[in-house]
This record gives C-alpha cells, sequence and structure tokens, in this order.
C-alpha cells in the first residue's frame, strides 16, 4: 500500500514522515525536491523494501497531473490548514514574501483542484496533535493499527525543517527539472 500526503506550506509535514517511517513504512518527506524528473519520484516511491512507501511533501499538487495514474492506485491525505495560518505561519520564520503568498495560494487552489478529481482522506490540521487523528492516518496508509506508544514519543517532538537551510538548498531549475518526464 502506498500514499501521497500534501497540504499547505507549515502543515507538518516533516513529522508526518517521521511518523510514517516506522514498522514496514517508510515515508520520503519533500520527495519532489530530491528527485529530478517524475519518473525518478516513481522509482524511489516503488521501493520493494518496505510494504508501505508514501512522501509528505507540500508541492505534490504542482505534480498532481504527471502523478494522476499512480493517484488511481494510491492512498491520498490532504492536511487542511487554513490559509491565513499558513501564511502567518511563513511570517513567522521569515519567509512571508508577495512570491511565497502567491505559492500558498496556488498550492491552496491546487489541492482543492486535486480533492475534487480523487477520493482521500481529509485531516485538518489542528488535529495532527490528537491521537485519533493519526491513528486514522495510520490507518488508512498502512491498513494497520498505530503504535500509540510511538505516537505518544513523537507528539511531544517539535520536528520540523530548518528553513533557512532549506531555503539556502533549493535551485530555481529545481520546478522545471521535476516537471520533464
Amino acid at each position: 500500500m502506498n500514499y501521497f500526503i500534501t497540504g499547505l506550506p507549515r502543515s507538518r509535514t516533516a513529522w508526518l514522515a517521521n511518523f510514517l517511517t516506522y514498522d514496514g513504512s517508510f515515508c520520503f518527506h519533500e520527495l519532489c525536491r530530491k528527485t529530478t524528473n517524475v519518473h525518478e519520484m516513481k522509482l524511489l516511491l516503488s521501493y520493494p523494501k518496505y510494504k508501505h512507501v508514501g512522501t509528505s511533501d507540500c508541492a505534490l499538487s504542482y505534480y498532481f497531473d504527471k502523478l494522476i495514474e499512480m493517484l488511481d492506485e494510491w492512498k491520498l491525505i490532504v492536511i487542511d490548514r487554513n490559509l491565513d495560518d499558513a501564511i502567518n505561519s511563513l511570517d513567522k520564520i521569515g519567509l512571508k514574501t508577495k512570491e511565497s503568498i502567491e505559492k500558498v495560494l496556488e498550492a491552496h487552489n491546487r489541492n482543492k483542484y486535486m480533492m475534487k478529481k480523487h477520493e482521500h482522506l481529509l485531516i485538518p490540521f489542528e488535529a495532527l496533535n490528537k491521537q485519533i487523528a493519526c491513528e486514522k492516518i495510520w490507518e488508512y496508509c498502512t491498513g494497520t493499527k498505530m503504535d500509540k506508544v510511538r505516537f505518544d514519543e513523537l507528539n511531544i517532538l517539535d520536528i520540523e525543517v530548518n528553513m533557512k537551510k532549506y531555503m539556502q538548498t533549493i535551485r530555481a531549475e529545481e520546478i522545471s527539472e521535476l516537471m520533464e518526464v
């Protein structure tokens, strides 16, 4: 069983990747940035070492059209975060720019489009620190029961990307490279 998780920037995708990398499941974080094209992404996501492989990535909606055939067989989880809260979160870490707000708005609209086209599990951002929401995500992605002790251990951690370092690694051509098949 394989899965995609997406949402607006600052929607705990790093935490979810960590949460879902456990007990026969492996979840990439931002695989879109680590591959050079969609074909390479598909190869990594079909890695046979794990029973369940996925990626937690706020940029997935940008590649929806290229990944559409995979979505027919894979699970889709969308983290629903308030648009203003996502923008304010970017502001708190110094990334609220006109360009970043435009990208957040575009991602928001793409996620809405994606949800209309495919079956999905919609999880409110605010619910991610609650056991019941994470049980739903785990069971939806793996078909097995969640380890509650692991959830309790991870729930106290503040796992997030170092945005200053992250922004230094982004190359302008990354997006165009990924769009090439």
